[in-house]
């Protein structure tokens, strides 16, 4: 029976060219069967060992990334050895260029050291895994979307606010998740608020409103013999 790693691992496999992607293949392939069970050749084993170690750096270093000196950050990074396993690279490259930005990230804590709930969403986006970060960014627009409370439209003003002022004051960071804090504006903006609003009026008002809006509008005397 097919499962869940099996898909995962045919989705990862199917588009690779031997040719070019063969060592990737055959480490995709050991760790696949290691944690299936199966007896992989020794190549397979090394390849496999390595992967499993390569996966336990990349946790310690995102578990430590906010915490650890610049220095042991810097050599922890440097430590990351993707070469072989190209479908990890993309989280070895996200991680060292997170490092370059994580001083900017200081500037936007409060007075007090203190940081705001969005703040700390921005630092977990910042050094999570390529799927994490998609979930992270979908959930909180997600949020942003469906703001009732008087609490939930506090803290949307407070990511609209960190988001400008992250697009003004620090463009390293801005250029790190473009697109996610564009559509954070976009969610928090006039335009949006206008969106809620009318989603949530009763469908006969929307009806019956051309008939309310019009008929005010045709008797209003405009400047300028402008009817």
């Amino acid at each position: 029976m097919t499962t869940d790693r099996d898909r995962d691992y045919l989705r990862i496999v199917l588009p690779l060219d031997p040719l070019i992607d063969a060592r990737r293949i055959v480490a995709l392939r050991a760790a696949h069967l290691d944690e299936a069970g199966a007896a992989p050749s020794g190549e397979e084993v090394d390849l496999g060992t390595r992967r499993r170690e390569l996966l336990t750096q990349l946790k310690r270093v995102r578990r430590d990334f906010w915490s650890a000196e610049e220095k042991q950050l810097a050599e922890k990074l440097s430590a990351l050895d993707a070469n072989d396993f190209l479908e990890l690279v993309p989280e070895v490259v996200r991680l060292r260029q997170a490092a370059a930005i994580r001083g900017e990230l200081d500037l936007l804590s409060d007075t007090r050291g203190q940081e705001t709930p969005f703040l700390r969403l921005v630092r977990d986006l910042c050094v999570a895994s390529p799927r994490e970060a998609a979930t992270l960014r979908e959930a909180a627009l997600a949020a942003l979307s469906s703001v009732k409370s008087r609490d939930e439209r506090r803290r949307r003003r407070d990511c609209r606010r960190i988001t400008l002022r992250i697009v003004r004051e620090l463009p390293r960071l801005f250029e790190f998740e473009r697109a996610w804090f564009a559509a954070v504006v976009s969610h928090t903006g006039w335009r949006a608020t206008c969106r809620r609003i009318v989603g949530r009026l009763p469908f006969s008002f929307l009806v019956a409103l051309p008939f309310v809006w019009l008929p005010g509008i045709a008797g209003l005397q405009l400047p300028w013999g402008l009817r």
